[in-house]
């Protein structure tokens, strides 16, 4: 099994890998992230596999290709997630951001190590990526307000880090016509108690 998982997951970081080389268009963009999921998944086998028949042999089966490959692939993602981002126009800004949440949604990848590394990873990318982007600094609060329900869980605590930087500095422009947004939706969604909501304000203006 060890020898298979190593096999298929070294196949979708060359079909990675090729793609991410290709000219940009949405039948490449799907390719990957199904390569991606692939990669993942493999890589997740691989991974607990050798770490079974550590604790059974005392012995590594881990080779250090493995931690390799898996930087090559994270590199290669960010790099293509980056690149839309610097060519991306304000009209364009939430299917951008769609891109980055499709690769942070991971649904058909176990929960562990490997999932929690490429994740950790990619969140981190897209977080300094935001920080360059003030252009968009007002579209993108406006995308987080308005799209709760398009993004997973990941991508809103990234895009809520950046609001609560950027949209709760005193004289921002944005406060006024943002924050009752916020408001609105954490009342609505979670239906806190007034005390309760302030303290959940406080924690989040302080991420």
């Amino acid at each position: 099994m060890l020898a298979c998982a190593a096999r298929s997951f070294l196949i979708a970081a060359d079909v990675m890998k090729s793609m991410h080389q290709r000219y940009g268009s949405k039948l490449r963009d799907r390719v990957m992230c199904l390569a991606l999921d692939t990669f993942l998944t493999c890589l997740h086998v691989h991974y607990t596999t050798a770490e079974e028949l550590k604790e059974k042999s005392g012995k590594s089966n881990c080779c250090e290709s493995v931690e390799k490959t898996l930087d090559g692939v994270q590199s290669d993602v960010r790099m293509w997630l980056k690149t839309k981002m610097v060519h991306c126009r304000s009209d364009d800004l939430l299917a951008c951001l769609k891109a980055w949440n499709k690769v942070l949604q991971l649904d058909a990848v176990p929960q562990g190590y490997v999932r929690d590394q490429f994740i950790g990873f990619i969140s981190e990318s897209l977080h300094e990526e935001l920080q360059y982007r003030t252009k968009f600094e007002e579209e993108l609060v406006k995308i987080y307000c308005q799209n709760q329900n398009t993004f997973c869980s990941v991508m809103l605590d990234v895009l809520s880090k950046y609001v609560f930087e950027w949209g709760w500095l005193p004289g921002c422009s944005l406060f006024c016509t943002v924050v009752p947004d916020i408001f609105s939706y954490i009342l609505t969604t979670r239906g806190f108690h007034p005390r309760s909501f302030i303290t959940e304000v406080t924690l989040l203006a302080h991420l």
